[in-house]
């Protein structure tokens, strides 16, 4: 029993905090910098969207308004047999935007189908110079290799992997997309609102011959103090920081979907049950390019504010890995052939989506060795703590503005600028703006009881979170072993 306490203990700890130190050691000692250089390929943001009126208008406006040449910069948005007004929201601003496209799936697809309609409506519609030997004239554009470049400023294929075309495409009018077959394509949510000079960042990334995918990063704002949006916010400042790691050594793993690029050569048709932000980044290293993290490419999402929201999501976001993982498996587990990709994939995924069971176990036999000397009583006495702390996070999310400070919980506005950038957790008087706040805090010694309580309350939510994500991936691994599979889901659960 104790062998399996300290398994499993062990395990936990390194997949938390052993794994990112070895990750650094590797990039100080062996690094692999991205080679990034200002160009400017063809651009092809691709929505899918379902009945998103609420967000759409914002997000196509976002995108056509980033610092980047218009001409090169185009927007398909893909219905999924939306019914609330979505279509017509789009079809409205094609006016305004000629290089915005319009697709509808007349039934419910879900979002991975959307992108593979999305794809090939961008060959059928891609003009190519004389320079390439076959003319999408044909509907069937030629082959080319998938190695990469060895020179060049842009370093692309000059046509996408051979396709069949021939299903009509059912679509609004609209221009040529790019000129000579060098074409990045973005993936974007329909809430998902880039940070001025985000695409730019994202596509200095391609100068780089051994890059075929980029992700940005990954912030959340939100319009209450709840603990999930918060212990959200602090695992994902987590996240951040493992993919900064993991792109020294080579390729992140995992990535957001909100703010994803990638070569159009290297994207494969995915299965409609295929999670797009796991599935489509191991394709690409399958293919021995690189998935990278660029912390400049900036996103804004609205967290999720209950619990039930959140959870919905990681249950569904896991069980959707578990299955991409099963896809992959000679890449995700066979370290011998793959080395350090496997290793990785293993480490921050396969450990990542387990713990919720070993940390089951840990409790369990812990239990039953406290008998057995003073450490297992004191480990079992921290256990109870953290989960006394989860309960607590649990029972009080929806409180913890008024816990730390009233006055200034009362300003929406507020919590959204402090919250912007996760980590930051300070939640000063009213009146006040974060720079106001923080040369207060620098200059009044009493101040520090807002920092010391949001310590606090910090550590609450992240005890909180964890147990919430890690028993979504419990539940997700039991769906999984019934063999259920998801293709659509309502938005923002």
């Amino acid at each position: 029993m104790s062998f399996l306490f300290w398994l499993f203990l062990i395990l936990i700890i390194y997949t938390y905090a052993g794994y990112p130190v070895l990750i650094w050691i590797i990039g100080v000692v062996s690094p692999k910098p991205v080679i990034k250089k200002q160009v400017e390929p063809t651009v092809v943001v691709i929505t899918s969207a379902y009945n998103e009126k609420d967000h759409i208008e914002a997000t196509v406006r976002n995108k056509f308004e980033q610092d980047y040449p218009k001409d090169k910069l185009h927007y398909v948005v893909v219905s999924d047999a939306s019914t609330d007004g979505t279509d017509e929201i789009v079809k409205k601003l094609q006016s305004e935007y000629k290089n915005l496209h319009f697709i509808r799936q007349d039934e419910r697809a879900g979002k991975t189908s959307a992108l593979n309609k999305a794809y090939e409506y961008c060959v059928s519609r891609i003009a190519y110079s004389e320079r390439d030997a076959d003319p999408l004239s044909t509907g069937r554009p030629g082959t080319d290799s998938c190695r990469p470049r060895e020179s060049g400023d842009l370093a692309m294929s000059s046509r996408p992997q051979s396709r069949d075309l021939s299903t009509e495409i059912p679509a609004s009018a609209g221009t040529t997309i790019g000129d000579n077959g060098d074409v990045i394509l973005i993936f974007s949510d329909a809430n998902s609102i880039y940070k001025p000079g985000a695409i730019k960042a994202l596509i200095r990334n391609f100068a780089d011959p051994t890059v075929g995918y980029v992700t940005g990063k990954m912030v959340y704002q939100t319009k209450t103090d709840s603990g999930v949006s918060e212990g959200c916010g602090a695992y994902m400042a987590y996240e951040n920081t493992l993919r900064k790691l993991e792109t020294k050594v080579g390729s992140v793993i995992g990535v957001d979907g909100g703010i994803d690029a990638c070569r159009l050569e290297l994207y494969e048709d995915m299965d409609a049950e295929d999670l797009p932000d796991f599935v489509l980044p191991l394709t690409v290293m399958q293919k021995n390019y690189r998935v990278v993290y660029e912390p400049e490419a900036v996103i804004v999402e609205d967290a999720n504010e209950t619990h039930e929201e959140e959870f919905s999501m990681r249950v569904r976001v896991a069980l959707r890995s578990i299955h991409a993982l099963m896809k992959f498996k000679d890449l995700s587990f066979n370290v011998f052939n793959n080395g350090l990709v496997s290793w990785q994939i293993i480490s921050h995924k396969g450990f990542r989506y387990d713990i919720g069971w070993m940390q089951l176990v840990v409790f369990i036999t812990n239990y039953f060795l406290i008998p057995a000397g003073t450490l297992y009583h004191v480990l079992f006495t921290l256990q109870l703590v953290f989960y006394a702390l989860a309960v607590y996070g649990y029972v009080r999310s929806g409180a913890a503005a008024v816990i730390l400070s009233p006055e200034g919980a009362k300003d929406p506005g507020y919590l959204n600028q402090v919250n912007e950038y996760p980590g930051s957790f300070v939640v000063p008087p009213e009146g006040e703006t974060p720079q106001d706040d923080s040369k207060r805090r620098n200059d009044d010694n009493g101040a520090t009881k807002y920092d010391i309580r949001n310590t606090i309350y910090s550590v609450i939510r992240l005890c909180y979170y964890l147990c919430l994500v890690n028993y979504a991936s419990m539940v997700a691994g039991i769906q999984w072993l019934r063999g259920k599979k998801l293709v659509t889901w309502n938005p923002r659960t």
